[in-house]
């Protein structure tokens, strides 16, 4: 019975660490304002994780959302809104340190919006 009890515990172990654990990606947004104005402006970037987010009134040149742990599978989206005369963006999504979607917008367009599905 002795032997019986670490020889199931060791099965056990070695069943569990061959289950496969669902990696995290890291992903990121970015918005580069690249006009010689300052225009203000409006950012939502969602996720199927988080829901929406949204920055409004922005001014910065440049903003990045900072890393966000994302599964596989799951559908992210940038959308900026700007309504001053003149401005002209970048808008940028990283996924796994790499760039998944760019797209680049100036007036007259008011609103643009990327997305990418986190791929496996």
């Amino acid at each position: 019975m002795k032997k019986f009890i670490p020889a199931s515990l060791l099965c056990c172990g070695l069943f569990f660490s061959q289950c496969k654990k669902e990696e995290l990606v890291k992903a990121y947004y970015t918005v580069a304002e690249n006009s010689a104005d300052a225009p203000s402006y409006s950012i939502t970037y969602t996720s199927d994780k988080s829901g929406a987010s949204t920055i409004a009134g922005s001014s910065e040149e440049n903003w990045n959302s900072g890393s966000l742990l994302m599964e596989h599978g799951q559908f992210i989206s940038l959308t900026v809104e700007c309504t001053e005369p003149v401005y002209d963006f970048t808008l940028k999504i990283f996924t796994g340190g790499n760039l998944a979607a760019i797209e680049h917008f100036s007036n007259p367009a008011r609103t643009k919006t990327i997305s990418v599905k986190i791929e496996d």
